[in-house]
């Protein structure tokens, strides 16, 4: 029966002096053991070093102290191991060793606490003025960073009011330049009013002279082509008492063509009393358009005003192959600026029959409703671009090519309308 011992220290292995087969075996356990305790202590004393260094826990002196007793015990035993057989030097070096171990592993214990716990508080004092200084640091970055999100808020506000006065300023451009373009339209409709005033002044007076003229010589005409029938009827008894005179009265009036002369003669006079009635309506019209004695408001019958400037556009359409319908329901009196309403239906006129450059029709239609009077200008042209749709109404926006137009026309009628309290609206097929 194989027999194993049990040994709580094997340390057999450890390397003895050449005199220890001179000391007793207890001296030779104590001297084993130590140095196993002595090996152990010093293998693990540099790790637990590292971690409280690691953890800055080595502010304790007397630990550095059980240190260095530790290294000059090691080294004296060494010494004494290496002097020599004196077996009085070398039973002190067995009674120094369980010395030396004691030190090691109460070395090794008083470390142990510091390895395992967290890091070690620092001095106070310097401890203090650490949180003291990030505290002191941490006011400061607060500090900058409230004052960087002021700058930014107000440098954003800045920008706000930048785009906001930018803004109001291009909008007063554009309210100026609409207003200019408006007063200088205002001043040629003047200029034009006054004109047309002198003109109308200067064409009515003979053009009265010709009218009644005209009326007196349509009664003489009339009288005379009674005279020539009864003339006709005396052919029989001329021809009896003298025919050689009707022979040559019949000649003259076939050589005159005497019927269609006379059916000619009533028929130019009935086109001369036309033609000074349309010269008549026109001036009435011109008088009308500009209104010069109504430049402030009034009641004003919006038909009227819309016959008269289409007739002034009657010309103008013809040439285009474009035809002009009226459909004029009856409307109440509105109170207005007349000649700035005229203006209004003008400039949208002009814009429809620029839209039909190959004929059409241009249909003026007036509807009475609850909340007002409604004015529509319908053509049958081109139609608007829907990209520019957004932009007619603005100052000095046109599509017409250069020098054929400023680009004021619907903006001024904008204005008015606005000025009127009313609403101009666009649609396009």
């Amino acid at each position: 029966m194989e027999d194993f011992p049990l040994r709580l220290f094997d340390v057999s292995g450890f390397p003895r002096p050449q005199q220890a087969r001179e000391w007793a075996p207890a001296l030779i356990q104590v001297h084993d053991v130590a140095d196993m305790m002595i090996w152990l202590a010093s293998a693990a004393i540099p790790i637990l070093l590292i971690g409280c260094a690691r953890r800055r826990a080595l502010r304790i002196p007397w630990a550095f102290g059980l240190f260095a007793a530790l290294i000059i015990g090691c080294g004296f035993t060494r010494v004494l191991d290496l002097a020599g057989s004196s077996v009085a030097k070398n039973r002190s070096a067995v009674t120094l060793k369980p010395a030396v171990a004691f030190v090691s592993w109460a070395t090794l214990l008083a470390l142990i606490p510091f390895a395992l716990r967290g890091p070690a508080l620092r001095d106070s004092e310097e401890l203090q003025r650490e949180i003291d200084e990030r505290v002191r640091a941490e006011e400061a970055l607060r500090k900058t960073t409230d004052d960087l999100t002021r700058s930014n808020e107000q440098l954003q506000q800045l920008a706000e009011d930048l785009a906001e006065m930018a803004a109001a300023k291009h909008q007063a451009y554009q309210d100026l330049e609409r207003k200019e373009g408006q007063l200088v339209q205002s001043e040629k409709l003047s200029a034009l009013g006054q004109m047309v005033a002198g003109i109308a002044h200067e064409i009515n007076n003979p053009l009265s002279f010709v009218t009644n003229n005209v009326a007196v010589l349509g009664r003489d005409i009339d009288q005379v082509l009674d005279l020539v029938r009864l003339y006709r009827e005396a052919d029989a008894v001329l021809a009896d008492h003298d025919p050689a005179l009707l022979a040559r009265i019949r000649e003259r009036a076939d050589a005159i063509d005497l019927d269609f002369t006379l059916e000619g003669v009533r028929r130019l006079i009935n086109r001369s009393d036309e033609g000074l009635q349309r010269i008549r309506q026109i001036v009435k019209d011109l008088r009308e358009f500009a209104r010069l004695d109504e430049s402030d408001l009034a009641e004003a019958d919006l038909n009227a005003g819309i016959r008269s400037t289409a007739s002034l556009m009657f010309s103008r359409a013809n040439e285009r192959r474009v035809e002009l319908d009226l459909d004029l329901e009856p409307v109440p009196p509105v109170t207005c600026r007349p000649r700035q309403i005229n203006q209004v239906v003008l400039i949208l006129l002009t814009n429809a029959l620029d839209a039909c450059p190959d004929g059409g029709t241009i249909t003026l239609r007036t509807r009475a409703g609850a909340d007002g009077v409604t004015i529509h200008v319908i053509d049958t042209g081109q139609g608007i671009d829907p990209s520019v749709r957004g932009r007619i109404f603005d100052p000095f926006f046109t599509t017409k090519p250069v020098g054929k137009g400023m680009g004021l026309g619907l903006s001024i009628g904008y204005s008015i309308v606005q000025e009127h309290g009313g609403r101009i609206d666009v649609e396009s097929a």
